[in-house]
C-alpha cells in the first residue's frame, strides 16, 4: 500500500510486508526519485497490524 498525506501534501505513507526492514530500505535507496535527489530524507519504521493483518 502506498499513498501522499494530505493537507498539507508534504509526505507518503508506504506499507510494505516482510520480515524485517531490509526490503523497504533497499526499496527507499533504489527509489529514482531518493537516487537523484527530489527526495531527500526518508525513515523505515516498523509497523504493529491492529485490525485487518493476515
Amino acid at each position: 500500500m502506498a499513498g501522499a498525506l494530505a493537507e498539507p501534501v508534504d509526505g507518503v505513507v508506504m506499507v510494505f510486508k516482510g520480515d524485517d526492514e531490509q526490503v523497504a530500505e533497499q526499496f527507499a535507496r533504489d527509489d529514482p526519485y531518493v537516487q537523484n535527489g527530489l527526495i531527500t530524507r526518508w525513515t523505515v519504521r516498523p509497523w504493529s497490524v491492529v485490525l485487518g493483518g493476515e
